[in-house]
């Protein structure tokens, strides 16, 4: 039947009171907007159309973007690290971040846009480095590449810019990394000079300290007892020796006085008393050896009183040896009296010396361990530094032959031959998938607000009115009609 052109006043004036109560959309309802893009073709083909035409208006409009790219391949040097430590920094996890702001900083941009001028129309130097900073890209490529990228309104101004960028880098670089390695010999060398200095001011400390304290170092300590204990017994032989000579003195000195109050005179007594002094001497040959000084004494006088009998005259009486002899026995033996007793104040004062240099050697073996400790911590700080120097100019050498990790354009700027940006198949695709969605949204918004009756349904929805027959839609009649 045909199409009847009544409004619904609201949507419970078709309703039923069972559907009154129901809030719910009825499936009648969804399958009208299901339907509404084939009732209403041309609210869909309209909209449709009106967007492709507007991306093909975009595609001639909008200014076109060109983009160049270049390959910088990283090629490391192929001596291991084993056989020379590497100087200049070599992270391959964050050299991308490292590069990144060497390619973008402002220095190296103004350079290039002096270079280049790729923004004539900007007049601010500030605006064009931003510009030039948005255009570029910078992504890693592999295990040892980076891809540079440049978009520019020009293909070939693109292509000049990133070629342009790439050669600068890779000519920053090697003069950075020469630069490190240089920074890093000069100052090890410095370092390695102040450690030599202060190694030889600690050197000279403990020189002057060993031989301030000459006689008590540790490793003299067995020397110093055995000298303290031969020193010892030989003032205790001194000892036993000035007893002896003290009891020789008084004897002589006893002797002396019984010769001055009445001992007999002549060559005769001369004789008697050179026997004596013979027995005496053989006596001591029997005790001691004849290098003893006791002995030598004994004979050297026995030589002297030889001497004097042979000298004198036949049968002469007038002159007493025997007083001349006594006299020179008794000064003798204090002559020795007196040497042993300084030779004993000799042994004495030199094993006292020995003794305090004894005492001394703990506290000077304690005061030497801190400058030796001293010493060595400073010696073993300029070892490391001077082979931290040695290596540090090997690598030095091996950068300059090697340049480090040399970079090399594996794929150089190309000429870009369409744009970047527009693409007309992203453009085109774009535009009819938009077009067609706002074509759909357009007739399910028509639909909800045209209030007129579809179906049969929608008829029989009426009150008061049962519905009897429908007569079904005839292409050939005019109009809607069911």
């Amino acid at each position: 039947m045909r199409e009847v052109e009544g409004r619904r006043s609201s949507p419970g004036e078709f309703s039923s009171p069972r559907d009154e109560d129901d809030d719910s959309v009825s499936w009648n309802q969804v399958r009208h907007f299901l339907e509404a893009p084939r009732r209403r073709p041309f609210t869909v083909l309209v909209p449709w159309v009106a967007v492709i035409i507007l991306s093909v208006v975009a595609l001639l409009v909008l200014p076109k973007r060109y983009k160049s790219s270049t390959l910088i391949l990283v090629e490391s040097e192929k001596v291991p690290d084993t056989f020379v430590a590497k100087v200049a920094t070599d992270d391959r996890s964050g050299r991308l971040e490292a590069m990144r702001p060497e390619i973008l900083s402002r220095t190296r941009l103004e350079r290039v846009l002096d270079e280049t001028q790729p923004y004539p129309d900007t007049s601010s130097r500030s605006q064009s480095v931003e510009r030039m900073r948005r255009a570029i890209s910078l992504y890693a490529s592999g295990n040892d590449g980076f891809t540079l990228e440049f978009v520019h309104s020009n293909a070939h101004k693109a292509q000049e810019v990133t070629d342009r960028l790439a050669t600068l880098f890779i000519e920053e670089t090697m003069k950075s990394r020469g630069k490190q390695v240089e920074g890093a010999v000069d100052f090890l060398v410095t370092q390695v000079n102040d450690a030599r200095r202060e190694l030889e001011e600690k050197d000279e400390a403990l020189r002057v300290y060993k031989e301030a304290r000459m006689g008590k170092l540790p490793e003299q300590l067995t020397a110093n007892l055995a000298t303290m204990q031969m020193l010892q017994q030989e003032l205790r032989t001194v000892e036993e020796s000035l007893i002896f000579a003290r009891e020789k003195q008084e004897a002589f000195a006893r002797g002396a006085g019984r010769s001055a109050a009445g001992a007999p005179s002549g060559a005769g007594a001369g004789t008697t008393e050179l026997e004596e002094l013979r027995r005496q001497l053989a006596s001591m040959r029997s005790r001691y050896t004849d290098e003893h000084p006791d002995v030598e004494s004994m004979r050297a006088r026995v030589a002297r009183l030889e001497a004097r009998l042979a000298a004198l005259p036949a049968g002469a009486d007038a002159v007493d040896p025997t007083d001349l002899v006594a006299t020179e026995q008794l000064a003798h033996a204090k002559l020795e009296v007196r040497r042993l007793e300084e030779k004993r104040a000799d042994l004495e004062s030199k094993t006292a010396v020995i003794r305090s240099r004894v005492e001394e050697t703990p506290r000077t073996e304690q005061e030497l361990a801190n400058l030796k400790r001293d010493y060595e911590k400073l010696n073993e700080n300029y070892t490391a530094l001077l082979s931290k120097q040695l290596e540090a100019q090997m690598s030095g050498r091996l950068e300059q032959r090697w340049k480090g990790d040399r970079f090399r354009i594996l794929d150089p700027a190309n000429l870009p031959e369409k744009p970047y940006f527009p693409k007309a198949p992203l453009f085109l695709g774009l535009g009819a998938v938009l077009g067609l969605l706002l074509g759909v949204a357009t007739s399910l918004v028509a639909e909800y607000l045209d209030r007129t009756v579809k179906d049969a349904e929608d008829l029989g929805g009426l009150r008061g009115l049962p519905l009897l027959a429908s007569i079904p839609h005839h292409p050939g009649l005019g109009g809607s009609s069911k």
